[in-house]
């Protein structure tokens, strides 16, 4: 958009962007449990590819169901894999790669199957996390709480260690249960609460490791 580009994002309504906003879904269905993630995600992908023909392009950030629409419009379409659960994912990317140019998050996450336009990472704005070299006393993890992203070796490496682990991050129930099981003090936090203030941060970076 600094560029000049003509940018429509569709999300929920309740979406903060520079660009114009279009959606149909009211709010993040993990923020609002009225919300039937399968229902309404059809519900955004049908509002956006009804109206594909507006558009020189089409960015794909909502994982491999808007593949099913990509066939029926004539649009060029790109999806950023950010990252695969399993194998079993494969029917619906294989078979769309002569329709829908891919872009990594990194070469490692690159499957060997698929073909790929570009590995594009992930930013970061390095002055929202300020860096110290001396750190902490103790342990952090970063991330969504999946079985890919880790957080159970964060678990293990705190318990061989001794050290306290502060976990934040996106998670389930069933996550962060087995979290609690595993190590018995885990704590459920939020990584809205954790990036709302700039106190948050300071405390990111004065951790001594981040296994993230």
């Amino acid at each position: 958009m600094r560029k000049g580009a003509d940018v429509t994002l569709f999300a929920t309504q309740d979406s903060l962007t520079a660009g114009k906003l279009d959606g149909v879904v009211p709010a993040a269905y993990s923020e609002e449990p009225a919300i039937d993630a399968k229902v309404w995600e059809h519900r955004h992908l049908s509002h956006l590819f009804a109206q594909a023909d507006r558009f020189d392009v089409i960015h794909n950030q909502a994982d491999f169901p808007a593949h099913a629409f990509a066939p029926l419009v004539s649009t060029p379409m790109v999806t950023t894999i950010h990252g695969f659960s399993s194998d079993r994912i494969l029917p619906m990317y294989e078979p769309f790669q002569d329709r829908v140019h891919y872009v990594a998050i990194s070469e490692a996450d690159r499957h060997p199957r698929l073909r790929y336009a570009a590995t594009i990472h992930h930013g970061i704005d390095v002055d929202s996390f300020p860096f110290d070299p001396a750190g902490g006393d103790d342990l952090l993890f970063f991330g969504r709480m999946h079985p890919d992203k880790g957080a159970h070796l964060a678990l293990d490496a705190a318990r061989d260690s001794g050290l306290a682990l502060n976990l934040y991050g996106s998670c389930r129930i069933k996550a962060i249960s087995s979290a609690r099981s595993r190590l018995g003090l885990a704590r459920r936090r939020g990584t809205t609460d954790l990036l709302a203030a700039s106190s948050g941060c300071r405390r990111l970076a004065g951790r001594r490791r981040c296994c993230t």
